[in-house]
């Protein structure tokens, strides 16, 4: 046997190479991780902007600063109801629903100050708490211990009984008891009844709805109104929801009139 070459022990290590295979397990991170990115950012965005707001197709009927001036918002608020008061051209839009994509996107909080708004204009306003769910008007009135929508609808009060005065001109009508079922509630066959007890009193009815996380309601509400007002507060709705919520009520041929821009 005849040795050609002694055998040597390798100084380095040739493979596997733990530098590359960490480099390589970076870079797939890196990569995976910024796909996950982009999907979500395509995916979910927020409204933020007029540009936004213009997308869905519907007019802007106001936008207001909750931190804004009292004068600047009175003034955004008598553009609003002039703006409504146009938007039906040749129909007087008397039974107004207002709500949103989600909670808290301060809808109760627009039909408040328009409210106000009409009532400086002569007009005689009720305020109704429809949001049988999460009623935020009835607590902005201080009137959550009081008869309301939910005893009119079950016919345990009369609407006159349940009607608060709030102001000179301007009255409301509160959520009254929370429903265990708002939607049988509300499907019940009571609005029509309570609204013609009372439409006649009033030249403008402000319906606080709740908002599209619970779209029965919403569609149910619709089918008594003249017009829909929807709220969308900057940096909260979601794009998608508020275009969903849109799309859903075209589908059920409910006229909204158009959108208020809260930030």
């Amino acid at each position: 046997v005849k040795i050609l070459d002694n055998a040597e022990v390798p100084k380095e290590r040739q493979s596997p190479s733990y530098t590359k295979a960490a480099a390589a397990g970076a870079a797939a991170g890196i990569f995976l991780s910024a796909l996950i990115v982009i999907r979500l950012s395509t995916r979910r965005k927020k409204m933020r902007s007029k540009k936004d707001l213009n997308e869905t197709g519907y007019p802007v009927l106001g936008r207001f600063k909750l931190q804004g001036g009292s004068d600047q918002n009175r003034t955004e608020y008598m553009n609003l109801k002039t703006n409504i008061m146009y938007s039906l051209p040749g129909k007087h839009c008397k039974k107004i629903v207002f709500t949103s994509s989600s909670p808290d996107e301060n809808k109760s909080v627009v039909v408040m100050s328009l409210s106000r708004a009409l009532v400086d204009e002569g007009y005689k306003v009720l305020m109704t708490d429809f949001d049988l769910r999460n009623p935020n008007l009835t607590e902005m009135l201080k009137m959550k211990d009081r008869k309301g929508v939910t005893e009119v609808l079950i016919g345990a009060s009369d609407a006159e009984e349940a009607i608060r005065h709030y102001s000179e001109r301007m009255n409301a009508l509160p959520g009254g008891t929370l429903s265990m079922n708002p939607l049988n509630l509300l499907k019940s066959g009571g609005i029509e009844t309570m609204l013609e007890q009372i439409e006649n009193d009033y030249e403008y009815i402000l319906m606080d709805a709740s908002s599209f996380a619970y779209p029965e309601d919403i569609l149910e509400l619709c089918r008594y109104a003249d017009g829909v007002v929807f709220t969308v507060k900057r940096k909260t709705a979601w794009k998608q929801d508020v275009e969903s919520a849109l799309e859903m009520m075209k589908t059920n041929n409910v006229t909204v009139l158009g959108m208020v821009g809260i930030e």
